[in-house]
């Protein structure tokens, strides 16, 4: 009776066996290309691959090794931990392998060849054409980030944000989600977090941000992405909305060159400020001069907000010629084109000329938004991106009387340093970026928020005469 019941359980485990083992799947993901060339000190080599066929949906962004391989410099070889990193309804896999501080700067190759097959999960991973995973190690610091899902909710009730990263290097390199600065950040227990505050989410997402990209800008001033941070969700559904009355007051630029904005002023100025064009363009009709005749062409347009100042309209100039607004006759509303505004531009009639010629650019993003030169000496710098060709925009300054801005055109992005005496004889306070117009005027560049530029501190002359006052009436007491 004992043998029966010995032979029942030892048939048992093996059937379980055979089910868990007829329940494995074959994930086969082919090698694409690298996502990370270069690695610093201690970093993280990343490989493109993708599933031939698609059949899974994997959801892994935990970042944690399930396997391990060797990677050869041609006369070494180094054991590394590696895992699999995926999003939800994505074809593509991302193998990555811990490359740690010991192993020598140098070119290397990952030896998934010799791994082929590896299990993770309840997948047995199949992995294919990669004998030419390579990548370059360096003895410097890197920017490494990872995190799993994040996102936000929007509330009324709300004021502030957090997001939450890991580090596998960080080097005090600008955040941004899309152009949102993240500026706000603090470090503990090898966890960035950075607080976003619900005023910064409104003035630079758009209705259509449903996701953002978190990148950064490194030490070489290249704009880099995060292969291992997912986009962040932003839910804004269900947030109050106010109608706005806009009216059209006068033209602010009439000179510039193609692809770049020209502006309007409106009698707008309580509503909160908004910084992000690109994302919330509507289309609004303009008369162009043609011969003896004119003809309507449709231009994109777009408000924004700033600081002290009201609500500016504006609108992406494509060709050269001469252009003017067409009379606009009865209220046009523009909707979803604001989180927290519907825009309701009143009846105008306004024809001051607008000249467009020559090449112009527009500058999408700016950092960093405040200058403070009560913290140093040295000249602080701005940076500028646009879509392509920066150096059309030629003369860059804040203050007119004083030399125009030394700046670079630095992998795309254009470096600008600034003296503290750019601000000969000025005052604290927002500054707009102006730059030569197809004129030779100066002219200012309203696509550009403002940047706050402190040249002195106040609170301590505030608290110094006060004391002064004090002592003066202390010795008046005294006498």
């Amino acid at each position: 009776m004992a043998k029966l019941i010995i032979i029942f359980f030892a048939s048992l485990f093996c059937v379980q066996c055979l089910i868990y083992q007829t329940d494995q799947k074959e994930l086969n993901i082919t090698f694409q290309q690298m996502k990370s060339e270069f690695v610093g000190k201690i970093g993280t080599a990343m490989a493109s691959f993708r599933q031939e066929p698609y059949v899974y949906h994997i959801d892994d962004t935990e970042k944690k090794p399930c396997f391990e391989s060797i990677i050869s410099n041609g006369k070494e070889d180094y054991n590394v931990k590696c895992g699999l990193w995926s999003k939800d309804l994505s074809s593509e896999v991302i193998i990555f392998c811990n490359i740690e501080s010991n192993i020598p700067s140098g070119d290397y190759y990952i030896l998934l060849n010799e791994t082929n097959t590896f299990t993770y999960k309840d997948y047995d991973v199949i992995l294919q054409n990669c004998d030419k995973v390579k990548f370059t190690k360096l003895e410097k610091n890197i920017i490494d980030l990872y995190s799993n899902s994040q996102s936000i909710q929007i509330n009324d009730g709300v004021d502030s944000y957090e997001l939450r990263f890991n580090i596998v290097s960080y080097n005090q390199e600008p955040l941004f989600a899309n152009y949102l600065p993240l500026d706000n950040c603090r470090t503990e227990n090898n966890i960035l977090i950075c607080t976003i505050a619900k005023s910064d989410i409104l003035a630079y997402l758009t209705t259509i941000d449903s996701e953002v990209i978190i990148d950064c800008i490194d030490k070489n001033n290249n704009i880099t992405y995060f292969p291992l941070i997912p986009k962040i969700k932003i839910n804004m559904k269900g947030y109050p909305k106010k109608d706005i009355f806009v009216g059209i007051k006068k033209l602010l630029s009439n000179v510039n060159g193609c692809g770049a904005y020209i502006a309007y002023e409106t009698d707008v100025t309580d509503v909160s400020n908004f910084y992000n064009f690109g994302n919330s363009q509507f289309s609004l009709p303009f008369m162009k001069k043609e011969n003896e005749t004119a003809k309507e062409v449709e231009i994109y347009c777009s408000f924004v907000k700033y600081e002290n100042n009201p609500l500016f309209l504006l609108c992406k100039m494509e060709n050269e010629g001469t252009f003017w607004l067409k009379e606009i006759e009865q209220e046009k509303k523009v909707k979803d084109y604001n989180i927290q505004y519907n825009y309701r531009i009143q009846p105008v009639k306004n024809e001051e000329p607008i000249q467009i010629k020559g090449d112009g650019r527009f500058i999408i993003w700016s950092y960093p938004r405040v200058l403070d030169f009560t913290k140093t000496n040295d000249p602080l710098y701005v940076q500028y991106g646009s879509l392509d060709h920066l150096e059309y925009l030629k003369g860059l300054t804040f203050n007119e009387k004083e030399k125009d801005l030394e700046c670079q055109l630095i992998n795309g992005i254009l470096k600008c340093d600034v003296s503290k005496s750019h601000f000969n004889g000025e005052k604290n306070g927002f500054y707009f970026l102006k730059h030569t117009s197809t004129n030779a005027n100066k002219i200012i560049s309203y696509e550009v928020r403002p940047i706050k530029v402190i040249l002195e501190n106040h609170s301590k002359g505030k608290i110094s005469s006060v004391s002064i006052n004090y002592l003066i009436l202390f010795i008046l007491l005294l006498i």
